[in-house]
């Protein structure tokens, strides 16, 4: 079984990128992994998302068939955080509408 600390470093094979669109995380800290057995609760797919921070708290994921999405804040986030912003779907947004239809 993988331990808490493996599943968490497997989750870290999102890239982010800043705002000129550099990588700032590179996977090769992930080579260590491979000696890890093939179990059930291990992935079927590892999805690659790119995101970019835009400006404030707009960011621009590019998913892997190519589409890009943005996200930010809105609604009572946005004002418990006294946030002057364009109002953007939440990343939690996208997730409850993948999961609903």
């Amino acid at each position: 079984m993988l331990e808490v600390l493996e599943v968490l470093e497997v989750l870290e094979v999102l890239e982010v990128l800043d705002e000129d669109g550099n990588d700032l995380e590179h996977l090769e800290h992930l080579e260590h992994l491979e000696h890890l057995e093939p179990s059930p609760l291990m992935s079927l797919y590892d999805s690659v998302v790119h995101v970019q921070k835009v400006h404030g708290t707009h960011r621009r994921a590019t998913l892997p068939t190519g589409q890009t999405i943005d996200f930010g804040v809105h609604g009572p986030i946005a004002a418990h955080f006294r946030l002057q912003e364009e109002p953007m779907p939440l990343p939690v947004d996208y997730i409850v509408a993948s999961t609903a239809g």
